[in-house]
């Protein structure tokens, strides 16, 4: 459980990479708790402590994701970091 914080991390950026390659968003949530059993089980071992555990990171991926995306939504990031990420997007 001590890895716990890195695996969230590496579970998100491979379900973003998954959405990268085409996977629908729809299918993300699933494919975030599969990977992040498959991270903790391969760390800490055949277990199935460690498969719901994982599963629990994944769990905490798909609510990363999500509160970020919500906190753009709600007015929380001013109109020139919007303006800046815009100029950025474009190149």
């Amino acid at each position: 459980m001590q890895n716990a914080i890195v695996l969230t991390s590496a579970t998100l950026g491979l379900t973003q990479a998954f959405k990268i390659a085409g996977l629908p968003n729809r299918y993300s949530p699933i494919v975030a708790i599969i990977v992040g059993m498959i991270l903790h089980l391969a760390l800490a071992g055949l277990s199935a402590e460690s498969a719901v555990t994982g599963m629990v990171i994944g769990l905490s991926a798909v609510g990363l994701y999500e509160s970020g995306t919500r906190i753009g939504d709600s007015g929380a990031v001013s109109e020139q970091e919007r303006k800046a990420y815009k100029d950025h997007k474009r190149g």
